[in-house]
């Protein structure tokens, strides 16, 4: 996410999230998301208003992995 540099992250699943974005974003624009100890995640602009977004993970996280990040995120 370069071209964006820091997101908020927002009601994470295994299928996608929803971003608070500092730049706006087009609807199918395929965005890479890096999140520290994991890999980086592919996902696809499914809607967008404003600065906020919602994508959809391709492929979607492993529950595993999802459940690991969230205790990391949480604390």
């Amino acid at each position: 996410m370069e071209k964006y540099g820091s997101v908020g992250l927002r009601d994470l699943s295994a299928h996608g999230c929803s971003l608070e974005l500092v730049n706006r974003v087009n609807i199918g624009e395929i965005l890479f998301l890096k999140i520290p100890g994991i890999e980086q995640l592919k996902g696809v602009v499914c809607w967008a208003e404003g600065f906020t977004c919602g994508v959809e993970f391709d492929p979607a996280l492993h529950p595993a992995v999802l459940d690991a990040l969230v205790k990391r995120l949480v604390g």
